[in-house]
């Protein structure tokens, strides 16, 4: 069954949105593993090209490469992380309780707020 189809029967009422969810999902996780198969070999291919971007059977590419700092060697850092960390936890406890002030110290506490998302996970 082709994408289309399934969104064209869910659209259509031809088939329950859970059951045509369930089937995107599905193509969707093989169609990650599949990619996730042949990766490494793009990429080698990729590298044959000259840099910057290219295009090859009307599709554009661009091999790039991401760099990600690491910090969590730095004793000043991870000091700074467990503080944020504990001011995180206080914010969350002082919504969660509906309690700006701190009983012990009489100090405010500013509540954290918090965004929230829908979701449908789907296991087969």
């Amino acid at each position: 069954m082709n994408l289309n189809s399934i969104v064209q029967q869910v659209i259509e009422g031809e088939i329950n949105p859970l059951i045509g969810y369930a089937q995107l999902s599905q193509i969707e996780k093989q169609a990650k593993e599949a990619k996730e198969i042949v990766k490494d070999l793009a990429i080698s291919e990729a590298a044959k090209y000259p840099k910057g971007r290219f295009s090859e059977s009307g599709a554009t590419f661009e091999l790039s490469e991401r760099k990600v700092w690491e910090y969590d060697h730095i004793p000043e850092w991870i000091q700074k992380q467990n503080e944020l960390k504990a001011i995180e936890e206080r914010a969350q406890l002082s919504a969660k309780a509906n309690l700006n002030i701190n009983g012990d110290t009489g100090e405010f506490i500013t509540p954290a707020t918090y965004k929230s998302t829908v979701f449908l996970k789907v296991k087969s």
